[in-house]
């Protein structure tokens, strides 16, 4: 989780739900110890189709992550990049992943 990626999780679920949830749905991912907070020191700027998706992209460079889950199509374009390298699968790919 990074501050960029909370801001816009709160964004969409504000849209989405209740007034009021966002901020308690946030607060508790932030406070969670099953999130793990991760500094992005780097922007590479990948994803030119829609440039906010980047924030995404970075925190899973930054964070060595083993998987990027995204049904968005603006990720296909970093599937094939040499460097940095981030393995981005489709949530229905992931719950195999999960469950095998």
């Amino acid at each position: 989780m990074s501050d960029e990626v909370a801001y816009e999780y709160e964004e969409i679920i504000q849209i989405n739900s209740a007034p009021g949830v966002a901020k308690i749905v946030t607060e508790i991912l932030v406070e969670s110890k099953d999130v793990i907070y991760q500094h992005v020191y780097y922007s590479w700027e990948a994803i030119k189709a829609d440039p906010d998706d980047n924030k995404f992209f970075d925190l899973a460079i930054a964070g060595n992550a083993d998987y990027l889950v995204t049904n968005g199509g603006h990720f296909n374009i970093v599937k094939n990049m040499p460097f940095p390298r981030v393995k981005i699968i489709s949530a229905e790919e992931f719950l195999t992943v999960i469950t095998t």
